[in-house]
Parts: structure tokens; C-alpha cells; sequence
């Protein structure tokens, strides 16, 4: 049985191979302009190293992503800057 899915009309659609349904797809995505405006276009992603996160490397990617961090590093972020006024001060 070849790979089917439903056009934006509901028909159905067949392909010889998953590969090039979804390369079809991708083909109506660009033409439809559903990837003009993505962010780094025309630039080299930005390699993040995780490697020191180990099994925890998604779950920091995650709340990265989301502007939060892990509550010791909020921790350690707020007395750098409680240290930083003092110094400031003296």
C-alpha cells in the first residue's frame, strides 16, 4: 500500500514512496511561503554545546528556550548580582 494523505480540499493523495510525499509537501510549504520568515535565513545555526548536561541536555534546551532556568541557577544568578551591587558600593 503507498502513502496517502489528504490534500487541503480533502482528496486523497497517493505517492510511490513516504520520501516523496513529504518532499511534495515540503515543495507546497515553499511555495506557499511558509518558510520566508524563519529566523538565522541565510545564516549558520547556532551550534549550542549540551554536552556537559548529559541526560539532562533537553530538559535545559527546553527551558532555555522558554527564558527560564533551573531555580540554583535563578539562585546563583540573583546573589551574582546581589554581590555585584555590593562591590559596586564599596
Amino acid at each position: 500500500m503507498s502513502p496517502q494523505r489528504r490534500d487541503a480540499e480533502g482528496r486523497l493523495q497517493s505517492a510511490k514512496t513516504w520520501e516523496s510525499l513529504v518532499e511534495r509537501q515540503i515543495r507546497e510549504a515553499m511555495d506557499a511561503g511558509a518558510f520566508d520568515d524563519l529566523p538565522y535565513q541565510g545564516e549558520r545555526l547556532p551550534i549550542e554545546d549540551d554536552s556537559a548536561a548529559g541526560e539532562w541536555a533537553m530538559a535545559f534546551r527546553m527551558l532555555r528556550s522558554a527564558g527560564a532556568a533551573p531555580p540554583w541557577i535563578e539562585s546563583d544568578k540573583e546573589a551574582r548580582k546581589q554581590l555585584a551591587a555590593l562591590e559596586a558600593l564599596i
